[in-house]
Parts: structure tokens; C-alpha cells; sequence
């Protein structure tokens, strides 16, 4: 077997056993089969147009999410857009089977050069840094919000964690391009890493903000279409109170670790704790539901479908492989 067909069939398994893994996750969870017969109950319903948009909301995230990316990559190497949202689904393909979403940057660098790998990489965690920070500068609003509902001195701990935790991650983000380290081994792989840190500096603060608005425009999108699946299922919460009582609880899922703890029981804990416990509803049922169809629409389907895509990639463009539009910018 030759070097081509061998690289081919390694990803090919790659892609199998990502769709295999991704079909344990939600095979095995307990409540796939109550949840998504429920949603799907609602195309009988009157509220068809609600569906309608809370279904085209979940390929808007992956686009924005796209559009960032590529924009990222344009001080690494130069890719169409296609290529950018492919590469954005295999990443989480990755990022759901693996410890934490730690996987994401691997599925994402497949689709570029070997030789632009480890930029990509310190690209992709550029772009989880904004991510981050974004989160970070919502579940603050967040947590003044429901300080103005609920006086609780666990929310008023989470808020001042928040705020003084934000403010050093944006001192951080606004710096990255002023790292200077020096690789001495640039052979192994940790001299490889720390010679593709050099990357950083190509990031002017005017892209950090643009990354920034990116991933902002991928939070509001993602935070409403919660609060759009919590009406579906009959939660009458105003919208304000419902996105930054959201947006609190997306940083506190980010900041639990979910290593050992499946993902959909920390995302039940949390939303518990803050729309139920903080007595902002009574009725559980919708913001469970909401949690957990979230979770099938923008981690699972697109999970599968980068699978599908790394499949398709492999067996039927495996003379492209590596290869992508635009020269590496030196």
C-alpha cells in the first residue's frame, strides 16, 4: 500500500469512527428519545414558524462561526469559504467525542497544508480566546440581570468571579500579539509549536476586535435561539430575562469541566439553578427541553455531518487532500 491510499484510509477510518463515537453519545443518553420526540411533535403544532426559524438560526452559528474562522486563517493561508465551513463542522466532530471539546483544533487543521498545521492551530485557539471573552462579557450582563430579580449571594459571587476573571482575559487577549518566544529546538514538536506562535503578531488589535464581533454575532444568535425552543415548549419568561439568564449559564457550563460528567446533565444542573432555583419559573420542562435540542441542533447534527464531510473528503477528493485555495502568506 502506498503513502497516498495509506494516508486515505486513515482518514477514512478516522471518519468512521467519529460517526460511530457521535452515535454512542446520543444513543446512550436517556432522555434523546423523550426530547426529540417532542420537538418533533411541534411540526403539528402552531408553531411552525417559530420551528422554522429556530431550525435556520442553527446553520446561521455554524456560517458566523465559518466566517471567523477563515477570516483567522487569512495570516496563515488563504481558503474559500466552503472550505472554512466544512473545516468548522470535522472540528466539532472532534470536539464532541473528545475531553472537554478539546479535539475542535484537530478536526479544523485537517483541511490545511501540512506546513501551515501548527499556525492553524494557534489561529483556532485565537479564535476560543475570543470566544472566551465574549462569553465572559455576557455572563456578567448576565449576572447583573438576575442580581436585579434575585438577590443571591451565590449569583453575586458568580458575578464578581466573572467580572474580575473578564477583566484579566481581555488584558491577556488584547496582548497576544506582543508574545515573543524564542524556539531553540525547531525539530520537535514543542520547537514547532512555539516557532508557530509567531503568528500572533500578525494580529493587529483591529482583527482581535473583528474576531471579537465574530464571536459575539455567534453568541447572540446561538443565546436566542435558546430562548426561541424554551417558547416552543411553552415557557412564557420575557425574552431580556430569558437571553442573559442564558448567557449566564453558557459561562458557567464553559467554566464547569465536563470531562468525566456528561455534557447534557451539567447543561440540565445549571439551567436548574438559574431559571429554577432563582425562582424565575416554575415549570422546568421548557428550559430542559431547550438545553438539550440546543445541544442536538448545534453540536450533534453538525458533528455528524463533519464526519460525513471528512468521509466524503477522503474517499472521493483524496487528490486534493492538503490542498486548498491561496498561497501561505509568509
Amino acid at each position: 500500500m502506498n503513502k497516498i491510499n495509506q494516508k486515505l484510509w486513515i482518514g477514512v477510518g478516522i471518519a468512521v469512527l467519529l460517526l460511530i463515537l457521535i452515535w454512542i453519545r446520543v444513543y446512550s443518553d436517556q432522555h434523546f428519545a423523550e426530547y426529540w420526540t417532542s420537538f418533533q411533535q411541534q411540526f403539528q403544532s402552531d408553531k411552525k414558524g417559530l420551528m422554522l426559524i429556530i431550525l435556520l438560526l442553527a446553520p446561521a452559528s455554524w456560517i458566523i462561526e465559518s466566517l471567523k474562522w477563515r477570516f483567522l486563517l487569512l495570516k496563515v493561508q488563504r481558503i474559500s469559504l466552503w472550505t472554512a465551513f466544512a473545516s468548522v463542522l470535522t472540528g466539532m466532530s472532534f470536539a464532541i467525542v473528545s475531553p472537554g471539546k478539546s479535539g475542535d483544533f484537530a478536526g479544523r487543521i485537517l483541511y490545511l497544508r501540512p506546513n501551515t498545521r501548527w499556525r492553524g492551530v494557534i489561529a483556532s485557539l485565537v479564535g476560543s480566546f475570543a470566544h472566551i471573552l465574549v462569553t465572559f462579557f455576557m455572563a456578567i450582563l448576565g449576572f447583573a440581570v438576575l442580581l436585579l430579580h434575585h438577590s443571591d449571594w451565590r449569583i453575586l459571587a458568580l458575578f464578581l468571579t466573572a467580572l474580575i476573571l473578564g477583566l484579566g482575559i481581555a488584558f491577556l487577549y488584547f496582548r497576544i500579539n506582543q508574545l515573543n518566544i524564542q524556539a531553540k529546538n525547531r525539530k520537535s514538536w514543542w520547537g514547532k509549536f512555539l516557532l508557530a506562535l509567531k503568528v500572533l503578531r500578525r494580529y493587529h488589535p483591529r482583527d482581535l476586535i473583528k474576531v471579537l464581533l465574530f464571536s459575539l454575532l455567534k453568541f447572540c444568535v446561538y443565546t436566542t435561539q435558546f430562548v426561541l425552543v424554551t417558547y416552543l415548549f411553552g415557557s412564557t419568561l420575557g425574552f431580556g430575562i430569558s437571553f442573559f439568564t442564558a448567557a449566564a449559564m453558557f459561562w458557567i457550563i464553559m467554566m464547569v469541566p465536563s470531562m468525566f460528567v456528561s455534557d447534557i446533565i451539567v447543561r440540565g444542573f445549571v439551567a436548574k439553578f438559574l431559571f429554577v432555583d432563582s425562582g424565575l419559573i416554575q415549570d422546568s420542562t421548557a428550559i430542559f427541553a431547550g438545553t438539550y435540542i440546543i445541544w442536538l441542533t448545534n453540536w450533534v447534527l453538525p458533528s455528524l455531518a463533519g464526519a460525513l464531510v471528512l468521509l466524503i473528503n477522503r474517499l472521493f477528493l483524496k487528490e486534493k487532500q492538503g490542498q486548498v485555495e491561496g498561497e501561505e502568506e509568509e
